[in-house]
């Protein structure tokens, strides 16, 4: 919807202005920091594909969506451009949240461990991309897709193989290793470590 402002002897278009108002909001994901038992708090998901009122949608780089407003219907995600949650036991979550213009929403699947674990992976993983990009703005790997696979049905381990990221599932003596921020940025510090690498030279 547009108003076209037109030159008042030829009828001529001159200028344009939109008429259309967009509502946006912040989707947030609560997820553990450091482990389960220790606490939580609400991550913010930049670049995130999302499905806003029926459409997909990538959410931009504070993790901001539009829509036409005042609300929208948000079933959020766990892929995008730079990361991709795979699981090895379990369904991708999913869900459907009510955002409001102007506001946030927080999804937070807590009482699930295995998709808690989806969740947890995503934000801290989009947290530790940001922070290396902003150290090494030169490390092309960054600016890929990592993919990051949870509950492996395994325990008391995570690994990297140098690219990708595997996070084991709970155990009775090990909590879920996706859902531990600082396993998850020392897994990815490994594939930074391997990806920096200067070829014919293993010093970093």
């Amino acid at each position: 919807r547009w108003w076209v402002y037109l030159d008042a002897q030829t009828g001529e278009p001159v200028a344009r202005e939109s008429r259309m108002h967009y509502a946006s909001g912040l989707v947030f994901y609560n997820v553990a920091e450091r482990a389960p038992t220790i606490g939580r708090s609400d991550r913010p998901t930049p670049f995130t594909q999302h499905v806003v009122d029926g459409a997909t949608q990538v959410s931009d780089q504070v993790g901001f969506v539009t829509f036409a407003g005042p609300t929208a219907n948000v079933q959020p995600g766990l892929s995008g451009p730079f990361i991709d949650i795979m699981d090895e036991q379990s369904p991708i979550a999913g869900g459907t949240l009510v955002l409001a213009d102007g506001g946030g929403v927080s999804w937070n699947v807590a009482a699930n461990p295995f998709a808690d674990a989806q969740l947890t992976t995503y934000a801290h993983l989009a947290f530790v991309k940001d922070y290396v990009r902003a150290r090494a703005p030169d490390l092309a790997w960054l600016d890929g897709t990592v993919v990051a696979t949870v509950n492996v049905n395994d325990e008391c381990n995570a690994s990297s193989d140098g690219d990708s990221l595997f996070f084991y599932a709970q155990s009775d003596i090990c909590e879920n290793t996706g859902r531990m921020s600082d396993v998850v940025y020392h897994e990815f510090g490994h594939s930074v470590h391997n990806q920096a690498l200067i070829p014919g030279d293993e010093r970093l």
